[in-house]
């Protein structure tokens, strides 16, 4: 599954501020001027739109489309961050509830946004971050639940002792979900997607040249350099030395 903002192009960020909502409070919003998103990180909203109604609620995000002529109550008092934006080829035209999991990631952009608005001469920090915001909140819902692991994965696909068990226990979910999950998102069993991504790394450093072939089996978290010769071979047809013969840089 593709990012449900996959051809949505950002153009403006026209406003980054907290909305104070009341309990039982109701408001009508006629035509709005921009797209919105708000986040929840206490209270609830009921909106109602076109005779359909959608609950925002703790650790929720709406999207308020452009345009739209709406109400909402207030059930539950609280602040909710709103986030305003110009787009084009935006693949919403009603109100769409995305959950978020946590919502701090999204605090934390919303406050940085604040703070750029400040100021002038921001526009593409600004679209930068909010187009960060989006590819987390449009993702296929294993991705997010994979996320940790991936992190982890960046940080530590180095370390030759890095198993599907740690990488599970770091999802808070079992090894066989984890396995299911992960193969479902990537195309490939997590073991695979390790390999392809060591070789990868090494490929790059070989191409450098300034490094021997036990360091770099070393650096990709191969167990030995033996593993990592015929895991290379078997990926790329060629033997490490083979790859940085014809594939160097540059001559030290």
């Amino acid at each position: 599954m593709s990012n449900i903002f996959e051809n949505l192009t950002v153009t403006d960020v026209v406003g980054a501020v907290t909305v104070t909502v009341e309990n039982g409070s109701r408001v009508s919003i006629e035509n709005r001027k921009h797209n919105g998103l708000a986040i929840c990180t206490e209270g609830r909203i009921v909106y109602s739109c076109k005779g359909r109604e959608y609950l925002l609620e703790k650790d929720h995000a709406v999207i308020l489309p452009k345009g739209a002529s709406y109400s909402f109550r207030g059930e539950e008092g609280g602040a909710f961050p709103l986030i305003e934006f110009e787009c084009v080829g935006q693949p919403f035209d009603e109100h769409m509830i995305i959950p978020l999991g946590s919502a701090e990631p999204y605090l934390r952009d919303h406050s940085r946004m604040g703070e750029l608005l400040l100021f002038g001469g921001n526009r593409l920090m600004l679209i930068s971050r909010l187009y960060g915001l989006l590819h987390r909140l449009g993702a296929p819902r294993e991705a997010s639940i994979l996320a940790p692991a991936m992190k982890y994965i960046e940080e530590n696909y180095g370390n030759p002792d890095l198993d599907n068990s740690t990488l599970a226990r770091i999802c808070g979910i079992s090894e066989v979900w984890f396995r299911r999950l992960f193969a479902e998102r990537y195309g490939v069993p997590p073991h695979k997607f390790l390999v392809e991504l060591r070789i990868g790394r090494a490929r790059l450093l070989l191409s450098e040249g300034r490094l021997k072939v036990s360091a770099i089996s070393e650096l990709c978290g191969f167990s030995s350099p033996y593993h990592f010769c015929r895991a290379f071979r078997a990926h790329t047809g060629l033997t490490p030395t083979e790859y940085m013969a014809q594939n160097r840089v540059y001559e030290t």
